[in-house]
């Protein structure tokens, strides 16, 4: 019994028809071992038999009650079971071995209760002692949803492979070149990248004041508000009021000081209330606490999950403002876990994942100040580990005389699933807004 007196959840009869089959009926041993491990059934000695069995298999013996009394002297644990005569009555008691799914399924129910059993346990103990709340809750949602995370059988045939693959090319030849990942709003960017893609890390780099925010905002402002996707916006810098002020006057087209000072136009608020109307429809989840822990981040998004349903993007604003036990640390090992918490945290929603970093200065010492891979600041986990990495550079901020004015070069220094190259975008600073090139004159057309 348990501290409340109540015996664990358990099936003696269904371990026992379990084990009984597997000795009797070889085929159906692989089928079994893809559900259960050891530590699922309740009582030691079915505990020792079963892992006999799954060394047999293992090993390509036969199986049946003398070879598994064998491997278990073996093992040294022949009178901890019983001996042959207990592996035999087992498999006497065995009509037919045609329900030892079923059997195997309640086996591994039973386990799922103790193991909930258990990790409730151990939240309640976590929170008597003085231990600091937010890992208790990461600690306890990963445990809660282990729980129901076996998949031992997560391998393909390459025969299976080839079927998808070809079934997804087939796909893009029907769809004749257009973008097969999420559309950022941007047609040269969707162009070169394909979009966004599933799980993907995309990393965003710039020096101060170049635009990387902008640029995220732009894509969450189209993914959200204009195609109603769901997006989680992960504010470390900025309080959600700016954030709203900005998308109010990119999308609007209502200067940033005008808003900032109130000095606001009756056309103004025509343009700020169809904006906002926009905004408040859309799907766009906003935390703006600062320091935010990687795995408070996770923690986060399942629930917009499931407030939102399934997540088409994620932006995280900025790396190094994200929490790390020691800020005055300049080692990089802090910044790179937060880095490939991120990735994990790509392929766990199956969306992609924006990640907004800031260079550092070693681009302004050369005479030709584009960024490369080698200025990521703190840390080179961010080139290791992004799919997509990209740097703005525009010209006109160390250059006065400028030929390129207001113009702002996308860098695409990495792209793990194709082509990279630069591309051009109008940068409207009044508005804190990107625009492609070919927009922005029909616009002054």
């Amino acid at each position: 019994m348990n501290a409340l007196g109540y015996i664990p959840p358990q099936n003696v009869d269904a371990e026992k028809a379990v084990l009984g089959s597997m000795m009797i009926d070889n085929d159906i041993v692989i089928d079994v071992l893809d559900l259960l491990a050891p530590e699922d059934f309740y009582r030691e000695d079915f505990k020792e038999i079963y892992a006999a069995i799954s060394e047999l298999s293992n090993n390509l013996e036969a199986i049946d009650y003398l070879s598994v009394s064998e491997r278990l002297k073996t093992r040294g644990t022949a009178e901890q079971v019983g001996g042959l005569e207990v592996l035999v009555n087992m498999t006497d008691g065995i009509p037919t071995t045609a329900n030892v799914i079923h059997y195997a399924n309640i086996v591994s129910e039973c386990s799922k209760r103790r193991k909930l059993i258990k990790t409730a346990s151990a939240i309640l103990k976590a929170s008597y002692e003085n231990e600091d709340v937010l890992n208790i809750i990461d600690n306890a949602e990963r445990d809660i949803l282990s729980v129901n995370d076996r998949q031992q059988n997560n391998f393909c045939m390459a025969s299976e492979a080839v079927t998808t693959t070809l079934n997804e090319l087939e796909k893009r030849y029907k769809n004749k070149g257009k973008i097969t990942g999420l559309i950022t709003g941007f047609c040269d960017i969707d162009n070169m990248l394909g979009g966004l893609q599933n799980g993907d890390l995309v990393l965003i780099a710039a020096r101060p004041a170049m635009g990387k925010t902008a640029l995220a905002e732009n894509i969450i402002t189209f993914t959200s508000c204009i195609k109603k996707l769901p997006v989680a916006f992960f504010s470390m810098e900025m309080p959600k009021e700016a954030i709203i002020n900005r998308m109010l006057s990119g999308w609007g087209r209502v200067e940033n000081t005008k808003i900032k000072l109130g000095n606001i136009s009756d056309e103004d608020w025509v343009k700020i209330t169809r904006v906002s109307s926009e905004i408040y429809d859309g799907k766009l989840a906003i935390d703006d606490t600062p320091h935010m822990r990687s795995s408070e981040m996770r923690s986060k998004c399942r629930r917009i999950k499931n407030k939102l349903g399934d997540l088409r993007l994620i932006v995280v604003d900025h790396l190094t403002e994200m929490w790390r036990p020691n800020k005055s640390n300049r080692d990089s090992t802090e910044h790179e876990e937060n880095v490939r918490s991120l990735k994990r945290l790509a392929r766990e929603m199956n969306c992609p994942v924006i990640l907004l970093q800031q260079l550092n200065r070693d681009c302004e010492k050369r005479q030709d100040k584009r960024p490369m891979l080698s200025d990521m600041k703190e840390t080179g986990a961010s080139e290791e580990a992004a799919d997509v990495a990209m740097f703005i550079y525009r010209d006109d901020y160390y250059n006065k005389d400028s030929i390129k004015k207001n113009i702002a070069e996308i860098i695409i220094a990495k792209n793990r699933g194709g082509a990279t190259g630069t591309i051009e975008l109008n940068w409207q600073g009044q508005y804190t807004k990107f625009t492609s090139i070919e927009r922005y004159h029909q616009e002054h057309i």
